[in-house]
C-alpha cells in the first residue's frame, strides 16, 4: 500500500513542502539506471545540521521527510517513473532548486528534485524511462541526491 505522511500540514503546492505526501510509486520503472542507496527513507523524521559550527539546521529539522532520496552522484541521468505531461517549475532556492514536475496520467504528481539541469520544457510529454534531467545538489539539499516526491 501507500504509506501516508501523518504530519498534518498545507502543501505548498511547488514542491518545497514535506507534508501531506504519499511515498512516491515507481511501478517497475527507476528513476536512474544502476544502483544507488536510499540516503532518506520516505516520512523519516530527520535532524541535519547544515553549519556544525553553528549548529544551524536545514527547513526540514524535525519534520517527516516527504519523499525518498538516493544518493546519486552529480549529474547522474534520470528518468520519468510514468508517463505524463512535465510543467513548467521556477527555481525554487528554498527547497527543490532546479526541479521537474510531472503531471502523471493517471492523475498524480511526482517532482524530482535537486537536478543539476532539466532535460525538459512545460508541455512535453514524456512516457515511462523517458530521461527528464540530470541529478545534482541544487536548492535546500545537504549533497548531490535526487529527491523524488509525492504530494497527496
Amino acid at each position: 500500500g501507500i504509506a501516508r505522511n501523518s504530519n498534518p500540514g498545507k502543501t505548498s503546492g511547488k514542491g518545497g513542502s514535506d507534508t501531506d505526501s504519499v511515498q512516491p510509486k515507481l511501478g517497475n520503472v527507476m528513476p536512474f539506471s544502476g544502483s544507488y542507496p536510499v540516503t532518506s527513507e520516505f516520512n523519516k523524521v530527520r535532524y541535519i545540521i547544515t553549519d556544525p559550527a553553528t549548529n544551524r539546521h536545514n527547513a526540514s529539522w524535525g519534520k517527516p521527510h516527504g519523499g525518498v532520496d538516493y544518493g546519486t552522484p552529480e549529474g547522474t541521468a534520470l528518468y520519468a517513473v510514468t508517463s505524463g505531461t512535465v510543467e513548467n517549475t521556477p527555481f525554487d532556492s528554498n527547497g527543490f532548486g532546479n526541479y521537474i514536475k510531472i503531471n502523471a496520467d493517471d492523475g498524480a504528481e511526482l517532482f524530482y528534485g535537486h537536478l543539476s539541469q532539466k532535460g525538459l520544457s512545460g508541455g512535453t510529454r514524456v512516457k515511462a524511462g523517458d530521461l527528464i534531467g540530470y541529478s545534482g545538489n541544487t536548492g535546500n539539499s545537504s549533497g548531490p541526491h535526487l529527491h523524488l516526491h509525492q504530494p497527496v
